[in-house]
């Protein structure tokens, strides 16, 4: 495992909880990190809600089946993410946060550890920044309540400076492709 990311796994099992924002510039980093940071809490017993898109499920799931074992991977429960971020047809910060707790909750009542990994992608037509910001409060605010640790991934080259900068206030932890850094010290690890 690459050491940033055990060092960060490792912190965030201390604590119990992280909220990351993750802005990727390499989407090949990217598999790697999601692959990499899903094995490592999976072996460490935490249970894992995946969303992310269809190509990208594929390769991570081809991946993983490499390195978990068959009751290892019944840890990972997978949302394609244009059904989960789009299922009320469009990127409406109220349902798709409740469309989250609604798929969480059963890992909840398991009294499980539980980290998400979500890969934010919306289209060119739209600027729904406020509607992010909104999503990431409210998750902000559950992952805590809750104890949860929770990746969410942008695209670096889609992701406005303004959408970086609320990013950046929504989150206490940035992961780039090689290093993370938390946001309360910016301190880079």
């Amino acid at each position: 495992m690459d050491n940033f990311l055990a060092r960060l796994v490792n912190d965030l099992k201390e604590a119990k909880q992280g909220h990351i924002y993750y802005h990727y510039n390499d989407i090949d980093k990217y598999l790697q990190n999601a692959i990499t940071f899903i094995v490592t809490v999976i072996k460490h017993g935490y249970h894992v809600m995946l969303v992310d898109n269809d190509r990208n499920i594929l390769y991570i799931q081809e991946n993983l089946k490499k390195q978990l074992t068959e009751e290892q991977l019944k840890n990972l429960h997978i949302i394609n993410n244009f059904d989960f971020y789009y299922s009320n047809g469009d990127f409406h910060a109220e349902t798709i946060f409740s469309y989250f707790k609604t798929n969480i909750e059963p890992l909840l009542n398991l009294n499980v550890s539980i980290c998400t990994w979500g890969l934010i992608e919306w289209s060119d037509e739209n600027d729904i920044t406020s509607n992010i910001e909104q999503y990431e409060k409210d998750l902000d605010s559950f992952v805590n309540e809750k104890g949860l640790i929770s990746v969410c991934a942008y695209d670096g080259n889609r992701t406005s400076q303004r959408l970086k900068d609320i990013l950046m206030r929504c989150h206490r932890i940035m992961l780039t492709d090689d290093q993370y850094i938390y946001l309360d010290d910016h301190k880079a690890i």
